[in-house]
């Protein structure tokens, strides 16, 4: 009867209520599909009123898949840690292998879990942006899968022959790599005569020792060598970003050029420091610190200086302006006052 029908209604209801309870997502789903439903029926009028009632029904359809895409989030990082823990135990599998196959299914497995990221990150992405900026998310992530695939392809191709190539051919062309292996070959005859009783222990000391000195020796020079390449790329590069500064012509960048010269000034103090500091005693240690104590002091001093000068020259043009305002707007209240005389208002 109607009773019996009421009762059934106030039953649904509440089971209603305890789905959208349980199922978040199965509420902003419908209630996301019956507002689509009123912006279509109400289509006439909203596009009469000057909406576009289209793009109204993409942007809520987009916010109900950005809802529901955000409702996994916990699941999707489980299933992340799983796959690279399980893409970590096939890789140290295939290495142990050692095998030219092996070597290509990593390269394979490697590239697959890379794409299977990149495609959640482009999912998040897209999830967390306006409609309108789908499209380029969409081309942005398309090259990064490219590249991902062309640099998979070149591994392919690429074998460990080559790859044994490779490393023997920069080895001799590079004379650090090339000097170290003499040294190890000229030790390994150093100890082999030895063992065969051609030199003494203490003779075998003596000579192992003076090839440790050539070494260090060397070393020192390439090292020499390539502190004043990289000093020399420091000075340019300082040098041009002054340049740049100077013609911007702007008090930020005034203020830029001081700080990078005061820097500038202590890396290069700092240098001739660890220099003198060579082969010094400890007396002579603390005497060579403290005079390059009071030098770091007296940049950094100079340094300040200079950033006065910038404000007292910024603040003098300031100042001007500030007066030339204050006078126009004391013109101002006089000329009305005047002529508040003059028109008796």
């Amino acid at each position: 009867g109607p009773g019996g029908g009421a009762d059934f209604s106030g039953l649904a209801t509440d089971v209603q209520q305890l789905v959208d309870q349980l199922d978040p997502l199965a509420k902003v789903t419908r209630e996301a599909s019956d507002a689509e439903e009123q912006l279509r029926a109400s289509h006439e009028k909203l596009t009469a009123e000057g909406y576009d009632v289209e793009a109204l029904i993409k942007s809520l359809q987009h916010g109900t898949k950005a809802y529901a895409f955000g409702l996994g989030a916990a699941a999707r990082a489980a299933r992340e840690q799983a796959q690279d823990t399980a893409l970590a135990l096939q890789v140290r599998k295939l290495e142990a292998e050692g095998t030219e196959e092996a070597r290509q299914e990593i390269v394979r497995l490697t590239a697959a879990r890379e794409l299977e990221r990149l495609e959640s990150r482009r999912q998040q992405a897209v999830m967390a942006a306006a409609p309108g900026q789908i499209d380029e998310i969409n081309a942005a992530y398309a090259e990064l899968r490219a590249a991902v695939l062309a640099t998979r392809d070149a591994e392919l191709v690429w074998s460990s022959g080559q790859d044994q190539a490779l490393k023997a051919l920069r080895a001799n062309l590079d004379p650090v790599a090339e000097k170290y292996r003499d040294v190890d070959q000229q030790a390994q005859l150093l100890l082999r005569g030895f063992e065969a009783g051609k030199l003494t222990y203490e003779q075998y000391l003596d000579l192992i020792g003076r090839l440790g000195d050539q070494v260090e020796a060397w070393a020192v020079t390439q090292n020499q060598a390539a502190d004043a390449v990289a000093r020399t790329a420091k000075d340019l590069e300082f040098q041009n970003e002054v340049r740049r500064l100077e013609l911007e012509n702007t008090d930020e960048a005034r203020r830029r050029i001081i700080a990078l010269t005061t820097a500038r000034k202590l890396e290069q103090l700092e240098l001739e420091r660890e220099r003198e500091l060579l082969g010094k005693n400890k007396e002579q240690i603390d005497a060579v610190n403290a005079a390059y104590d009071r030098m770091r002091k007296a940049i950094m001093d100079e340094g300040k200086v200079r950033e006065l000068e910038r404000l007292n020259d910024l603040a003098n043009p300031l100042a001007e302006a500030f007066k030339t305002a204050a006078e126009g707007i004391q013109r101002g209240f006089s000329d009305a006052f005047t002529n508040i005389a003059r028109n008796g208002k």
